[in-house]
């Protein structure tokens, strides 16, 4: 029995997209369709860990940095870098976008995506 794709498959992704599954199965179409679908479900079952992990860091790292700094909005006082007060500035944008007048410190880490933290600060002369 033969095997085709999906007739919505070739509209909604593109050959080049598909490419990869297709070299990975010699070619085989239903295998790589099989391999496709796989990897979507794997995909699926890393989420909710992911996401997990995202959030208890990036919460872990803004209560150090507040302790650090000794303010909830450490990102005002910390040498942080133009591509990181960038990622600041984009997710107070985002908030204002949605309709928030006044966003809380705990909405600006929220709207900060995982890329927004960025690497070790320098010494504070603090202890760690």
């Amino acid at each position: 029995m033969s095997f085709e794709l999906p007739e919505w498959f070739h509209r909604m992704f593109s050959s080049p997209r598909f490419a990869p599954y297709r070299d990975a199965t010699g070619g085989d179409d239903r295998r790589a369709w099989d391999l496709f679908r796989w990897n979507i479900e794997v995909s699926e079952a890393f989420y909710c860990p992911l996401h997990c992990l995202e959030v208890s860091l990036r919460n872990a790292q803004h209560a150090e940095l507040s302790a650090r700094f000794g303010r909830a909005d450490w990102w005002v006082v910390a040498p942080l870098r133009k591509h990181e007060l960038a990622k600041v500035a984009q997710a107070e944008r985002s908030l204002w976008r949605k309709g928030s007048d006044a966003p809380t410190t705990d909405d600006v880490i929220t709207e900060l995506s995982f890329q927004g933290w960025g690497g070790p600060l320098p010494p504070s002369g603090r202890g760690p």
